[in-house]
């Protein structure tokens, strides 16, 4: 049983991480360079990272017209790991991992 605080201390941990490597991409996508796949992010965004990925998409201009060439694949897949955070995050209070 853990306490609520690491539950929030690992939602962090994902938001910066994803924030890292959102932030690489547009650094990339400005310079023309090396880019991280779409498939990718999803992935690192899978773990607490979706508020990274909507911050992103409302912000950059360089994310939203990625995201529109790869026919809205960052946009749909955030709104997915959003689902599935919410259930794991309900699913884990529920039975009680996280003790609030």
């Amino acid at each position: 049983m853990l306490p609520l605080y690491a539950l929030i201390i690992i939602c962090i941990f994902g938001f910066l991480i994803n924030f890292l490597i959102l932030t690489s991409t547009v650094k990339g996508l400005r310079n023309e360079t090396k880019v991280i796949k779409p498939f990718e992010l999803l992935l690192c965004s899978l773990f607490f990272g979706f508020l990274a990925d909507l911050f992103f998409l409302i912000v950059y201009e360089e994310i939203r017209n990625y995201d529109r060439n790869n026919k809205h694949l960052i946009l749909i897949g955030t709104l997915v790991s959003f689902a599935i955070d919410f259930i794991i995050i309900f699913l884990l209070i529920y039975f009680k991992v996280f003790i609030y």
